[in-house]
């Protein structure tokens, strides 16, 4: 059950790092926004932490999704910042993550994911 688990992390994690490379190349050739892939990594979240929640516990399902969320900040803005996809008129924006950043997005990926356990299990 445990080793199943990390194997639906793991997929979560590859298929957030090829959203994010496409996600990012997309928002260069089609001209928008960066932030509409978003919606991508919602889905995931939600994805991965309901498969988890299945196997093992819900709790070990919003685990997940706090995780996944930890690694989308920190290896989606890796590869943003190498690719520099369209992210709009935004002056002054910088790649650079505060531990404030990423408590955020490790929150709203732990929300997520109690939301699309509450919905689908």
């Amino acid at each position: 059950m445990f080793l199943e688990s990390l194997i639906y992390i793991f997929y979560g994690c590859l298929c957030i790092s090829v959203l994010d490379i496409v996600g990012a190349i997309l928002s260069r050739i089609l001209s928008v926004n960066y932030g509409w892939f978003t919606i991508g990594s919602i889905v995931i979240y939600g994805f991965i932490a309901v498969q988890v929640a299945t196997i093992t516990s819900s709790f070990n399902g919003v685990l997940a999704g706090c995780f996944l969320g930890l690694f989308d900040t920190i290896v989606g803005a890796l590869i943003a910042k190498k690719i520099k996809p369209n992210i709009g008129d935004m002056e002054g924006f910088s790649w650079e993550l505060t531990p404030g950043i990423v408590g955020t997005v490790v929150l709203f990926g732990g929300f997520i994911s109690m939301l699309a356990i509450w919905l689908f299990l």
